[in-house]
């Protein structure tokens, strides 16, 4: 037996903020992927690790909000047998932004529709009026208008 989903409409907003997240995190996973790398992913950032004898490098990059907003700063570590530095890395804040703002041009237009819910409440003014329009016109005067 499967679970039944029942989309809100008022929480549309909410949804699209977390399909903005889920795209980002596909995105730095394509970005980051590669022979070695390894990737961990938590709230707030992406941590990935690549190395060989004597050397590994550790980059961060903090990681947008459940609305999809922010994020995109990256950290460096570098470690090798002289010790280990860090230092600031390419920022992914305008591809982020690239990506949110392609959603949003594709969803922005269906954000502003009105409520589906309310669509039972327009189907039965236009049955009172369909009723009253096909009554007899004699007793025309009890239909007031509502």
């Amino acid at each position: 037996m499967g679970m039944e989903y029942q989309a809100v409409y008022g929480d549309l907003r909410n949804r699209i903020g977390k399909l903005t997240r889920a795209a980002i995190d596909a995105y730095v996973r394509d970005e980051e992927d590669g022979f070695g790398v390894v990737f961990e992913r938590n709230e707030k950032e992406y941590s990935i690790s690549s190395g060989s004898a004597g050397a590994s490098m550790e980059k961060k990059i903090s990681r947008p909000n459940a609305r999809g907003e922010g994020g995109g700063s990256v950290t460096c570590t570098m470690t090798n047998v002289a010790g280990s530095r860090e230092m600031q890395g390419k920022s992914y804040w305008n591809k982020f932004e690239d990506i949110r703002d392609r959603i949003n041009r594709i969803l922005d237009p269906w954000v502003d529709l009105p409520d589906p819910r309310d669509i039972d409440d327009e189907i039965g003014k236009c049955r009172k009026v369909v009723e009253c329009l096909s009554k007899d016109s004699s007793i025309q005067g009890e239909c007031n208008r509502s």
